[in-house]
Formats: C-alpha cells, sequence, structure tokens
C-alpha cells in the first residue's frame, strides 16, 4: 500500500471502535427497515425501482447514524442539500454510499463530485481522504451483502475496500474487525446506469447510493 494512503486501521482508528459499532448496526437496522416496508405494503414494493431502494437505505443509514455522529467530539456533519457528508477530525471526508461488484460508486460524474472522490495532493500530513462508508450491493439478489467501508480515489477507483464486522466476545467488549477484498474489477459499462446516474443530481444522489 502507498504510504500516503493510509491503511485501514488507521482510518478504523481515528474514526473510533465506537463508531464504527454503530454504522454497522446502522447499516444492518436499514435492511430490517426496509424489511418492515416490505411486509407493511407487499403489493407496493414488487414496483419500488432500485433506485427508491437505495434512497431508502441511504436515508434509515443516514438517521440511525445520527446520535453517533452527534456525540463524537470530533464529527463535522453538512446536512443542507444537494450536500450530506461528514467529516472527521478534518481528515477523512465521508460519504454513505451503495458500492457495486467493483467498488464503484455510482452518481453522476460532476465536477463536484469528480473533486469530492479525488485523492488530495496536499502536504505530507495534511491530507484529507474521501472515504466511502456503505454496502455491498448484490444486483442479482437486490439485497444488502455486507456493511462495507472504501478509501477513495474517484468514483470508480477504490484504493482498498473491506468488510467491516462487529463481534460481541464473551467478555461483553465488542470487537471491531475489517475483511480486506479482493483486488476490485474494473467496473463495467452500463448505459442504463449512466443514464440513470444523469437524471440525478450530484449530491442529491447521495441519499441513493
Amino acid at each position: 500500500m502507498n504510504s500516503t494512503h493510509p491503511s485501514p486501521d488507521d482510518v478504523i482508528s481515528t474514526l473510533g471502535t465506537e463508531f464504527v459499532e454503530a454504522f454497522i448496526k446502522a447499516v444492518e437496522g436499514s435492511e430490517a427497515d426496509f424489511e418492515d416496508l416490505r411486509e407493511y405494503k407487499p403489493d407496493w414494493a414488487v414496483h419500488y425501482s432500485s433506485r427508491f431502494v437505495a434512497n431508502f437505505l441511504h436515508e434509515r443509514i443516514w438517521g440511525r447514524i445520527q446520535p453517533a455522529l452527534d456525540s463524537h467530539p470530533n464529527a463535522e456533519v453538512t446536512d443542507k442539500m444537494p450536500k450530506r457528508e461528514f467529516m472527521i477530525e478534518g481528515r477523512y471526508r465521508v460519504r454513505v454510499k451503495r458500492h457495486d461488484e467493483s467498488d464503484a460508486v455510482k452518481g453522476y460524474k460532476t465536477r463536484g463530485a469528480n473533486s469530492f472522490w479525488s485523492a488530495d495532493l496536499a502536504l505530507p500530513g495534511m491530507e484529507v481522504h474521501p472515504l466511502s462508508m456503505g454496502y455491498r450491493w448484490d444486483s442479482e439478489a437486490e439485497a444488502v451483502v455486507y456493511p462495507l467501508m472504501t478509501l477513495r480515489d474517484g468514483q470508480d477507483k477504490a484504493v482498498w475496500a473491506v468488510e467491516l464486522q462487529a463481534e460481541v466476545l464473551e467478555s461483553g467488549v465488542t470487537d471491531i474487525r475489517h475483511v480486506a477484498l479482493d483486488e476490485p474489477a474494473m467496473p463495467e459499462l452500463n448505459v442504463s446506469d449512466e443514464l440513470e446516474a444523469e437524471a440525478e443530481t450530484d449530491e442529491g444522489e447521495e441519499a441513493g447510493s
């Protein structure tokens, strides 16, 4: 790994294990919330679009993580449309996103999006690193696979990607673990996805990916 890139351990240490645990629970809770919605109106669920599902999951993850952000001593939250993100310790700017099988995050590639997801070229020790925290999405099963965190260098490029896990030990302490994922494949060109992305605003789609 490039020495200028923080490792997953570095990032988790800065975010704090309590916050990472809360995020994992937020992702898992968003799945339960969506199941509740589908059970409430199953006849509606058959017509939900992929965009609607992504938006719903994002809203619930964002809503569930708010207490952890409010209590985090070094979190700065921006939640004013069309921008929704947070900064931790001035080092990591984070957005909640859905990740496809190649670790790409979907969105209209505007100047603002390109700027956000590109690695910072500041002096050593002063870099601000773009992070995407969210989940792996199985497009065939139409389901969340697991909570995921990626260090970004562009919308289509993950420097690294890790699955996030939380396990309660016999002592009662929660152990936060990360599992390195295989080297991401190059993203495939999907015209329908590109057209869908173009129909959405850059940051407004943060609620959906």
